[in-house]
C-alpha cells in the first residue's frame, strides 16, 4: 500500500489536507484481503484493474463502491487487483 494522503495505518503522508482523510492506493494479490477499519465516515473502494469480492459482492474493474460507516470491511483480491 502506498499513503498518498492525509493519514492511516500508522503512517503520515506529507500532503497536507484540510480534514481527516486516507487516501490509498495498493494492490491486493489474488485471495489478498485488506482490513479497512471504520475510522472514516466516507469511505470508497475504486478498483483500477483486476477484481476485488467485498462483502461476498464482485467488484470488477471500473467500478466505485460507496462503503457503509461504521463497519469494518475486508475487500479480497480475486486474481491481481
Amino acid at each position: 500500500l502506498q499513503l498518498i494522503a492525509g493519514s492511516g495505518y500508522g503512517e503520515h503522508s506529507p500532503v497536507r489536507f484540510p480534514g481527516e482523510l486516507c487516501y490509498l492506493a495498493g494492490e491486493l494479490a489474488d485471495g489478498a484481503r485488506l482490513v479497512l477499519e471504520p475510522d472514516f465516515a466516507e469511505r470508497a473502494v475504486y478498483v483500477v484493474s483486476g477484481a476485488v469480492e467485498l462483502d461476498h459482492h464482485p467488484l470488477p474493474a471500473g467500478h466505485l463502491a460507496v462503503l457503509p460507516a461504521g463497519r469494518k470491511l475486508t475487500p479480497a483480491g480475486r486474481g491481481p487487483a
